[in-house]
Formats: C-alpha cells, sequence, structure tokens
C-alpha cells in the first residue's frame, strides 16, 4: 500500500516472485522504497498521511513548500486515494518521503506543523539586527574618512580606491577559505559571527599603528573583508533558521542593518566632522567589539535548518564502509571517505540550477548596489546636495546624504520581504530591479536641482536593495539545509569575484 497515494505497490524479484512493498518511516531510505522486514507502523502512516493532507492543497511558505518540486493537486488530492500521472510522479514521491522521514527523526511531528513561539524568533531578529549593524560599521569605514586617508598616504585617486576595494578582494579570499574549510556548516553561526566581528574590529584598528604605510593600509583592509565573510552570510543563515513562512522579511531586515552599518561611518562624520580619521576607525572597531560580545552570549541558531546528525553519521559509517570495500588493502580509506563526502556536499550545491540563478542574479545586482554605495558621498557633493543639507560645511552635508541613501535600504530591504512572501520572490526581484534601474538612469539628469538629485537618491537607495535579500531567501529554501550556510557564502562572494 502506497502510503501517500494508497495505492497498491508491489515489485517482482529476478525469479519472478512478487514482492509487497510499503514506506512506513523505519523502512524509508535514499533508495526509496524497499522489502518490508518488519511490522508496518499504523500510526506513523495515520500521521504521516494526515500531514501531507493538511498541506498538499495550502500554499503556504513551511518546509514543505520549500520542497521542490512542491506537491501539487495531481499528486495528492485531498481524498489521498489516487496517484498522479505525471511520468516522475514516484521521484517526486520518495524525495518527499525521504524529507519527511528526516525532518520527523530531527524535530518530531508535532514541530513540523506547530511553528516555534513568535516571541523567540522575534527577539533573535532584533538580537541579529543589532550584531549585523554593528558587526558590519567597519566595511566602509576607511571610504568614509578617504579624504583624510588621501592626504596621510599622499595616494592619487585611483590609488584611494584601491582602500575600498581591497575589503571586497578580502570578502572574496575569506569566502573561499570558509567554502573550502566548511566552516558555514561545520562551526556555529554566531560563533563565526563572534569570531568575525572581533577579528574585523582589530584589522580595522591597525591601521593606527605608528608607521602604517599605504600598503599595510591595504593589506589590513583585506583583512577586513576576510572578517566580513564570516559575518554577512552567517546573519543570513541565522535569519533563515529562526523563519520559515516570514523567512523573506527576516532576511530582509538582516540586509537592510548591513546598509545601515556600512553607513554608520558616514553618520560619525556627520555629527563628528571635525574628527580626525582615526577617532572614526575607533568607533567604528569600538561598535564591532559590542557586537562580537552580543553574538557570543546571546545570538542563538534557530530550529529549522538543523540536521539529523545521527542519520548524517549513519550515512557517513556507510561511505567508509563501501570505501573500505573498494580499496580492500584500507590504505587511506578515512581519508578517501571524507573527501567523497566533501565531494557530495558540494555537489549538492553545485548542481542545483535553481542556486545558480539567484546567484547569477545576486550577483547582477551587486554591480549597481556597490556602485550606487560607495560613490554616492562624492556624487552628492559634486551636484551640491552637500551644500543645500548642510550650507556652511558641503562635505558634512554630502556625508548625511550619503547615510540617508545607504541607510534608506532598511526600508528597502523590510518592505520587499514583506511583499516578496506573499507575491513571491521572483516578482519582487524582477520589480525592483526595474525600478532600480529607472532610478539609475534618472540620477544625473539634472545638476542644477539639488532638491530633485536628493530626491532620486533616496528613492534609487531603497530600490537598490530591495531585492537583495529575497536572492539570499531563494537560496536558503532551494538548496538543502545542511549547505545553506555554504551556499550562502559562496553567494555573497561571486560577486566580489566578477568585480575584480
Amino acid at each position: 500500500m502506497d502510503l501517500e497515494f494508497g495505492t497498491v505497490r508491489h515489485t517482482k524479484t529476478s525469479s519472478g516472485t512478487t514482492i509487497d512493498i510499503e514506506s512506513s518511516h523505519n523502512c524509508v531510505h535514499q533508495s526509496g522504497v524497499r522489502r518490508v522486514d518488519d511490522g508496518f507502523d499504523t500510526r506513523d502512516y495515520t500521521a504521516r498521511r494526515q500531514f501531507f493532507k493538511q498541506h498538499s492543497l495550502v500554499v503556504d511558505h513551511s518546509e514543505l513548500a520549500r520542497l521542490s518540486p512542491r506537491p501539487s493537486f495531481d499528486q495528492v488530492v485531498l481524498s489521498n486515494t489516487r496517484v498522479s500521472k505525471q511520468a516522475n510522479a514516484s521521484d517526486i514521491y520518495n524525495e518527499r518521503r525521504v524529507w519527511y522521514h528526516n525532518n520527523r527523526n530531527t524535530v518530531g511531528i508535532s514541530s513540523i506543523t506547530t511553528p516555534m513561539p513568535v516571541s523567540n524568533s522575534i527577539v533573535a531578529l532584533l538580537l541579529l539586527i543589532f550584531s549585523t549593524v554593528f558587526g558590519m560599521c567597519t566595511w566602509f569605514s576607511a571610504g568614509a574618512v578617504l579624504p583624510q586617508l588621501k592626504i596621510l598616504y599622499n595616494i592619487t585617486e585611483t590609488q584611494g580606491s584601491l582602500l575600498t576595494l581591497a575589503v571586497n578582494f578580502g570578502f572574496l579570499i575569506g569566502a573561499l577559505l570558509s567554502v573550502v574549510l566548511k566552516l558555514a556548516d561545520k562551526v556555529s553561526p554566531s560563533t563565526l559571527m563572534t569570531v568575525g566581528s572581533a577579528v574585523a574590529a582589530l584589522f580595522n584598528v591597525g591601521m593606527l599603528l605608528p608607521n602604517c604605510a599605504f600598503g599595510g593600509a591595504i593589506v589590513l583592509r583585506i583583512g577586513t573583508g576576510m572578517a566580513m565573510a564570516l559575518v554577512y552570510p552567517m546573519a543570513c543563515k541565522v535569519a533563515a533558521s529562526w523563519f520559515v513562512e516570514n523567512r523573506g522579511l527576516a532576511i530582509g531586515f538582516v540586509v537592510g542593518s548591513v546598509g545601515l552599518g556600512s553607513s554608520s561611518p558616514h553618520l560619525v562624520n556627520v555629527f563628528f566632522s571635525d574628527m580626525k580619521w582615526y577617532n572614526v576607525l575607533i568607533v567604528c572597531s569600538i561598535l564591532s567589539t559590542i557586537a562580537s560580545i552580543v553574538s557570543l552570549c546571546f545570538l542563538t541558531e534557530g530550529p529549522h535548518l538543523r540536521v539529523n546528525n545521527n542519520k548524517k553519521k549513519k550515512e557517513e559509517e556507510i561511505d567508509e564502509i563501501a570505501v573500505e570495500m573498494k580499496n580492500n588493502d584500507g590504505d587511506g580509506s578515512s581519508s578517501s571517505s571524507s573527501s567523497s563526502q566533501d565531494a557530495f556536499d558540494i555537489k549538492l550545491i553545485v548542481q542545483n540550477s535553481a542556486f545558480w540563478w539567484s546567484t547569477l542574479g545576486y550577483c547582477g545586482h551587486n554591480w549597481e548596489l556597490y556602485a550606487l554605495w560607495l560613490w554616492f558621498k562624492k556624487f552628492a557633493f559634486d551636484y551640491n546636495v552637500g551644500e543645500l543639507l548642510w550650507k556652511s560645511d558641503p562635505t558634512r552635508g554630502a556625508s548625511l546624504c550619503a547615510f540617508l541613501v545607504v541607510s534608506s535600504s532598511m526600508i528597502g530591504s523590510g518592505g520587499a520581504g514583506l511583499i516578496a512572501d506573499r507575491l513571491g520572490r521572483t516578482t519582487v526581484c524582477l520589480c525592483a530591479l526595474s525600478v532600480s534601474i529607472l532610478g539609475s538612469l534618472l540620477i544625473g539628469l539634472h545638476k542644477d536641482s539639488p532638491i530633485y538629485t536628493m530626491v532620486i537618491g533616496l528613492f534609487w537607495g531603497i530600490c537598490a536593495v530591495a531585492e537583495s535579500a529575497q536572492y539570499s531567501a531563494m537560496t536558503s529554501e532551494v538548496v538543502d539545509k545542511s549547505v545553506v550556510g555554504n551556499a550562502v557564502t559562496i553567494q555573497f562572494g561571486k560577486p566580489c569575484l566578477m568585480n575584480y
């Protein structure tokens, strides 16, 4: 008896004997169905059938909806009595059955159908936003005081741009190392965020060392970027681990907090314009250290990305046995097994076409986003927006404008996440990208009207980042939950590679 479709399933052996097969939870495995060797568990069958009946006709954002392809009306009907006639129905059925088995053993059927207490997830999100805002403030700290640094190091405009690009290059290196070492899925996200924020603070304040020349500053900015690769992707993973139905909104607030943190050096320049460059770096390093402490003491991972360690251990043992059978002499079996498991984890990512589509979309989006964030202060100064906001000190006014534009990402990301969770992520991404392109075309049309430039700048700042979080939400939903950390890290690192 097929437990979901309600149809009799049997197979024939090589000798022609007919064998009934079934799929209660104690007989489910990766290869699909197998011969019954023990009793039939009617209680598990009833619970699983009721679960699929409740979810098959409801368009929701539960973990069942994340499974691709999603069960359709033809695959599971409300009466649970007929089978789909689609050619791939058996493969879909086996995949969903294995998914159910994994989740049943990991968190229990009751927690699959019952959401986590809202208060827990909201507190976790608030802590995550706090840690991300302060933890990411070192990203653009050097860019905020770039005019002073150019005088200090006696460098050209081109050389000065290297100080900002060095962080992106460091982020790329850090992301690659994280993926190679599988840190994002082996180590607790809160631990990585703690280490990343603390190390970023050290590298950032390292520019105050005596006799730190331009070359040394470049190396320190690269180090800061490498540390950031442990903060930004892990913040998105923590958000995904706490939210399912409102995941787009949660990750949207995280990405918005990245923009808010990245804009904080500009805010420091506004209210402390007379501060020396090293005081700005010190303030940013202190904030990053505070974020590290909060991550260490309070931040925890949610339940929705937890992996069944017992099942994973059994799979590793099976791999080891297979390698030992292949290598009769037993030499190098341990390393071969480890390599096989690593290759399998990477395969879960690279062979997922949905992951690559979301990553390519994210890469194209980042060209525009970081161009806006990096140069808007200078643009605001040249187009007299700085003088409009602060007549006595146009430089301070330009910093204020840059802060408003970059920090407006919180509005764009949060609002887009709220809509995407209800209308769909690809729809929001296409709309946001189209409107953002319009903003980039309109921003420079009227140099003689700083008010116009300011309004279009805010409009562009909101729209340019609106779809950013939804690419990350897509990735967390389409890849296996055991490799979400590595997948998001690859997604964030790839744009840095393309920028070079």
